[in-house]
């Protein structure tokens, strides 16, 4: 006998009220300020190609400049010049709900708790559901989740090899944070190391190695890798909301998010996940950030 078929509308209502929700929360004016250079950069792709000095400042007019996110930057003017203030909403939208869907996938056991923290998520970073290539870094993780799959300690199959392609794009759209993939990578074999039976991490390994070198992909090369690391060290970084630690925002739904989190990584430990590894990794990361 086949299983009761009830309760077949509670997934797909779930994955409808979750991206229901991205859509709601992300309807908002282009306020960014980043959001409008991002589009002008974009113009200059559509015009004369990938920028390589810098065209915008007036001290460093001329200057090099690794302009690390052009492709996000070139799908931003494009969906501008579709649809004005309005194509670009609904572009950054749908964009943010595709990461947030796959996200929803890897936990579709349980679908309505699923939604549910994902929607947690989406009203913790409302401020940051933004006109921004940082906004390719959910749909990145979302696809490497469903590319690694949900038997990691089995070592990467042949899809989870598409992960390479997936960095090589990734770098394109938003420069070094296309090293999540093969960080992930490393979440894997760490997990699979780590917890009994030991699997052999060969496999991973290689992957996350091919994956990182995937990174340098972009017209840039290395100077992609180089600008990451200039912009994480530049004295005064503090100043910018992005790079401070956000303590001023643990008294808010963020406050929830980090305990939920926390909170999970024990039981994700328990069932092999890769994600206790760097959820655990992004929780520390994201409070020492300065």
């Amino acid at each position: 006998m086949g299983e009761p078929r009830g309760a077949d509308w509670v997934a797909p209502a779930s994955l409808g009220l979750l991206v229901l929700t991205v859509f709601v929360v992300g309807a908002m004016p282009v306020r960014d300020p980043d959001t409008w250079w991002h589009l002008a950069a974009g113009r200059l792709v559509f015009q004369s190609g990938v920028p390589e000095a810098e065209p915008f400042s007036f001290v460093l007019a001329g200057r090099p400049w690794v302009s690390f996110e052009w492709l996000a930057q070139a799908l931003f003017w494009a969906a501008w010049k579709a649809g004005g203030a309005s194509g670009l909403i609904l572009f950054k939208s749908t964009v943010v709900a595709a990461g947030y869907a796959l996200v929803w996938r890897a936990g579709r056991a349980r679908p309505v708790w699923s939604a549910l923290l994902c929607a947690l998520s989406v009203v913790a970073g409302r401020h940051w559901l933004v006109e921004r290539p940082f906004i390719f870094d959910l749909l990145g993780i979302g696809l490497a989740a469903a590319l690694i799959g949900a038997r990691p300690a089995q070592g990467p199959d042949r899809r989870a090899w598409l992960l390479v392609a997936l960095t090589a794009v990734w770098a394109n759209l938003h420069g070094a944070a296309a090293l999540t993939a093969p960080a992930l990578c490393l979440a894997c074999a760490a997990a699979a190391r780590l917890r009994p039976p030991k699997t052999p991490i060969v496999a991973w390994a290689a992957l996350s190695l091919a994956a990182a070198a995937a990174a340098l992909l972009n017209p840039h090369g290395w100077g992609v890798l180089e600008a990451a690391w200039r912009n994480a060290f530049y004295p005064g970084k503090e100043l910018l909301k992005e790079w401070r630690t956000p303590w001023w925002e643990l008294a808010g739904p963020v406050g929830l998010w980090f305990l939920v989190g926390a909170a999970s990584v024990p039981r994700a430990w328990r069932l092999g996940s890769p994600w206790a590894v760097l959820t655990a990794g992004s929780l520390a990361a994201a409070l020492w950030l300065e």
